[in-house]
């Protein structure tokens, strides 16, 4: 599922109001040009009873971590239920890239709504009607730590079904998996589509969960890891990358 990242000017300002704070008490250089500063003297506090530490430290983790848990588990829960791929003539355990929760349906002309944010001007890298491994890995990686936390497989049991379906059906010809920026997986076609801006093997951004997919196909993972080596470093020398998987230099190494 698409995650959204933002910086807003909160955070710049907050940034620049430490930096401006490290400067003023680290010595150095900038010490001779700020000659008004004060130096700042710790000024001790008198120690809280145990008793007020105890209860200070026990209120707002429990009850905090309960709820942040069950609104995980919660949202896990409806996407085993409702948003796996049961569209087109093949139904899979891959889970659909988006979904209408009003309905619990991903449409196959999903709503442009803030598609042009999260695309960076193009709607089809959110993946419409279809399923990108590679825009999941964030949530495989869920998937696999609520089982850890919680002992119930059935979440590590569906990313593992995920990426058993989506190795067995998406695959480029030269062997490469139809993920990443432009390609994904139709799940009304049961066929590979893309961004409609070229159809390039292009990993970007997210860091692939490699044990998780190794465990469930070593093959297919070491032939995506040759894959990147054969078609993505197009000088074995230098190490020069190409992010598009056609084996050339260009334009597309930035």
């Amino acid at each position: 599922m698409t995650v959204s990242r933002s910086i807003d000017c909160r955070t710049i300002w907050l940034c620049a109001c430490l930096g401006l704070i490290g400067l003023l008490l680290l010595p150095g250089p900038f010490a001779a040009d700020l000659p008004s500063v004060r130096p700042v003297v710790p000024v001790a506090s008198p120690p809280l009873p145990a008793s007020a530490l105890a209860a200070q430290d026990a209120i707002p983790s429990a009850e905090a971590g309960n709820r942040y848990r069950e609104a995980v588990r919660a949202c896990l829960d409806n996407l085993l239920a409702h948003g796996t791929d049961r569209y087109g003539p093949v139904s899979t355990p891959m889970l659909m890239s988006i979904l209408d929760v009003r309905a619990n349906e991903s449409p196959r002309e999903p709503l442009l709504l803030d598609g042009l944010v999260r695309g960076e001007g193009r709607p089809g890298r959110r993946n419409p009607a279809g399923c990108d491994l590679w825009d999941d890995q964030p949530l495989i990686g869920v998937l696999l730590r609520y089982s850890e936390e919680t002992g119930d497989p059935r979440y590590r049991q569906a990313a593992e079904a995920y990426i058993r379906a989506f190795f067995d059906r998406a695959r480029k010809p030269n062997g490469l998996l139809a993920w990443g920026s432009h390609l994904f997986y139709n799940a009304y076609t049961d066929q590979i589509d893309d961004d409609r801006h070229g159809n390039p093997h292009e990993i970007l951004i997210h860091l692939a969960h490699w044990d998780a997919l190794w465990r469930v196909d070593p093959a297919v993972t070491r032939q995506e890891i040759e894959g990147l080596w054969t078609w993505h470093i197009v000088d074995k020398q230098t190490g020069q990358h190409n992010r598009h998987d056609d084996a050339a230099p260009g334009c597309d190494f930035a």
